[in-house]
């Protein structure tokens, strides 16, 4: 319950430089997005419920090893009387699936300014990172995220807790 409570304070303060929509979405949005993309995680959903999509003004993760990865785009659920984003979670999600580029629990919901990908693990709610350009022509789509995937953090809001200024 603490970790919720936490993740609405997140989404109550993080400011957005430019956020997608401005109106809030509707209960048939998201049901129409959860059709394609399975299932939004709730800690995810809560934010999307507050903010939907956008440039975040805190977007810098910084892993304990101290690598930086720059959340630089949140994607946004389409909603029905707006026009859609060019990069929004349902097509991103159908295209990276198609081409088996994140595993099929995972649910991409950011990306860096390179084309990398954020994604969250639905079975743990886990963070991940999905770097686009190492991948090995010769290896199999499950080989090559295994090899390239890292994992940032154990929980959504802990990612959000840990986003700096950027």
């Amino acid at each position: 319950m603490g970790a919720w409570l936490a993740l609405q304070n997140i989404g109550e303060t993080m400011r957005f430089e430019k956020k997608c929509h401005k109106s809030s979405l509707s209960d048939q949005d998201i049901k129409d997005a959860e059709e394609v993309v399975v299932s939004i995680p709730r800690d995810l959903m809560n934010l999307y419920r507050q903010k939907n999509g956008g440039i975040p003004s805190r977007g810098i993760f910084i892993a304990e090893n101290g690598d930086e990865y720059l959340l630089d785009y949140l994607f946004p659920i389409p909603e029905v009387r707006l026009e859609p984003a060019n990069q929004n979670i349902v097509k991103v999600n159908l295209a990276l699936k198609q081409q088996h580029l994140i595993p099929d629990d995972n649910l991409a919901f950011g990306s860096d300014p390179g084309g990398n990908y954020f994604s969250i693990d639905r079975s743990d709610n886990s963070i991940w990172y999905h770097p686009m350009d190492m991948w090995e022509e010769d290896r199999s789509p499950q080989e090559n995220q295994k090899s390239t995937m890292e994992k940032l953090s154990e929980s959504f809001p802990a990612f959000l807790h840990a986003l700096a200024e950027q």
